[in-house]
């Protein structure tokens, strides 16, 4: 494989554990404190979340997470100051059909789905909450809404959500990783 190919898949890896560390986290809290869920129900519930995940790179990604949110639920998750995720074909598999992208073209594609990452988790766990615990959109909104104003308040600091989850909860950091969709 080319070496900048594999180097631009290297910075996605990297870029969604690092939202894994903050996406997951920040469910458990949300779930726990505002849902009144424990521990075995988060756990059952991440790995809905994990099999979700799996489906989607099973089909060969004929669809992206953020379509097959839509399409079962007809919620649109968006990421704050861009476009809706059908102006950016390359996040479905439908528009590499037409023809085989260029080096170029992966190098750009790779970096333009880094920005996305936090909205695929998301609408991953949206998927999974309309499919196991059968939430409506509003209460799939609300959730995103509360996990929303925690990224507001703690950004992308790691080390906060880890906090959140040994002060409120039952998790230990490790714990949650391990649900992880990787």
């Amino acid at each position: 494989m080319d070496i900048g190919i594999r180097n631009a898949n290297r910075d996605i890896d990297r870029e969604l554990t690092k939202n894994i560390n903050i996406v997951y986290p920040a469910v458990a809290y949300v779930l726990w404190t505002g849902y009144g869920w424990r521990k075995l129900r988060i756990t059952r519930f991440f790995d809905v979340s994990r099999e979700v995940w799996q489906e989607c790179a099973e089909a060969g990604v004929e669809k992206s997470m953020l379509s097959m949110l839509e399409d079962e639920t007809g919620i649109e998750i968006k990421m704050p100051g861009m476009k809706s995720f059908h102006e950016y074909a390359y996040l479905d598999a439908d528009a590499w059909d037409r023809k085989t992208p260029t080096r170029q073209q992966i190098l750009y594609i790779r970096q333009q789905q880094k920005k996305w990452i936090p909205a695929m988790l998301l609408a991953n766990i949206c998927l999974a909450l309309k499919r196991r615990e059968h939430w409506g959109p509003d209460r799939i909104s609300a959730l995103v809404g509360s996990i929303e104003e925690l990224r507001g308040m703690y950004g992308m600091d790691i080390k906060r959500y880890a906090w959140l989850l040994k002060e409120h909860t039952d998790f230990e950091e490790n714990e949650i990783r391990r649900f992880a969709v990787n």
